[in-house]
């Protein structure tokens, strides 16, 4: 039967356990929490290495948490992960999406670093700082980054974080052989904006009558195949995306 407003605001007749408060969805500061205690602290999947195949290749990527971010492969062919910022001015340092370059330089005082973070070029420096500021000092800002299970780009903003392994464990076991059978890349990429909190979606498609008919498994992904089969079409740039899975 329908219910009248005092009916409708009483609280479930379940142990406050059994169900969720909508505040969890919607209220600013439990999102705020979540970002610093979830986002900033765990692994997440950024990117596939296939997106950063090449010396000099790079990739922006802003995880949940916000802290914006850029992936480069340095001539080494180690992939590293850095605050997308100049520490200069805190101007934001990379514009495009992904693309190749030996040397990021900031647009506004073209302060320049290299694939491993460095500082490699401050102009008129020592006509303007003397020796106040040495550029071995002015580094980008490193965070974690590890690839591997299939190939993908993990990272974490937390230093003191426990290896990508002990965060993965045997959850990924079943997968494992699809995914190292032969090398993957990127096929295509899908881009949907949601208005709406995360854990909506998620919880969404837990429930029984749903899980069953599904695909969506997580946040910021893209499609993934081998290599030797042919692709149609161009590549969109690589922003926010939904991560799917079959």
């Amino acid at each position: 039967m329908s219910r009248n407003s005092k009916q409708w605001t009483q609280k479930p007749n379940l142990p406050s356990t059994h169900y969720a408060d909508p505040k969890i969805y919607s209220d600013p500061a439990i999102f705020e929490e979540e970002k610093e205690k979830i986002f900033k602290k765990v692994w997440m999947l950024a990117a596939h290495e296939s997106e950063v195949a090449n010396p000099h290749d790079f990739r922006t990527y802003e995880p949940p948490g916000g802290t914006r971010l850029v992936i480069m492969r340095g001539e080494d062919m180690k992939i590293r992960t850095f605050y997308n910022i100049c520490p200069h001015r805190g101007n934001l340092l990379v514009y495009e999406p992904s693309g190749n370059a030996k040397k990021l330089v900031c647009i506004f005082h073209q302060w320049a670093f290299d694939a491993k973070g460095d500082c490699v070029d401050i102009p008129r420096g020592k006509a303007g700082y003397q020796d106040r500021i040495c550029e071995s000092d002015v580094g980008l800002r490193e965070v974690k980054t590890e690839v591997g299970y299939g190939g993908f780009v993990w990272v974490n903003l937390d230093d003191s974080c426990a290896p990508l392994s002990a965060h993965i464990g045997s959850a990924l076991d079943y997968m494992m052989p699809e995914l190292e059978t032969e090398p993957l890349e990127v096929l295509w990429y899908y881009q949907a904006t949601l208005r709406t909190n995360f854990k909506l979606i998620h919880d969404t498609n837990q429930e029984s009558t749903t899980t069953t008919c599904t695909t969506i498994i997580a946040l910021q992904a893209c499609w993934i195949r081998s290599p030797d089969i042919s692709s149609a079409g161009t590549r969109p740039s690589p922003t926010a995306m939904l991560r799917w899975a079959r």
